[in-house]
C-alpha cells in the first residue's frame, strides 16, 4: 500500500504518516510507530508530542521533525527545525537541533543530508 495519512491532534500538531506504516496513538500526545515514516509540525501548545519506536523515542520541544522506522534496522530521528530529545533504549537522552539526525540504536548523530 502507498499513500499518506494527514491528521491534526487536539493540541494542533500536524502529523503526516507515510504508508506502509504500522502505528497507534497511545494518547493524543503519544504515538507508537512500529514501521514506516512520520513527520510532525508541532506548535507550542503541543510541545511534548512523542513518537515511540521499537528502538527508543523522540520527544518534541516545539519543532518540525520526522521519524523513520525501517522494516529492519535502527529507527532514525531527523530534526528540520527546532529541538527534539531523542532517547534510544540503552542510551542517555540526546538533544537534536536544526538539521541533525540520530540513529536510536547506535546513538550516533549526524547532519541531515
Amino acid at each position: 500500500p502507498a499513500g499518506v495519512l494527514e491528521l491534526e491532534t487536539r493540541r494542533g500538531a500536524q502529523v503526516v504518516i507515510e504508508a506502509p506504516a504500522s502505528f497507534r496513538f497511545e494518547t493524543p500526545q503519544r504515538i507508537r510507530l512500529t514501521k514506516g515514516r512520520i513527520a510532525a509540525d508541532v506548535p507550542p501548545p503541543a510541545k511534548g508530542f512523542t513518537v515511540v519506536t521499537p528502538s527508543g523515542e523522540a520527544i518534541d520541544l516545539g519543532t518540525r521533525f520526522a521519524v523513520d522506522v525501517p522494516a529492519s534496522g535502527s529507527a532514525e530521528v531527523h530534526v528540520f527545525d527546532g529541538e527534539v530529545v531523542a532517547r534510544g533504549h540503552a542510551h542517555t537522552p540526546t538533544s537534536l537541533r536544526d538539521g541533525e539526525a540520530l540513529s536510536l540504536v547506535s546513538n550516533s548523530s549526524r547532519d541531515l543530508r
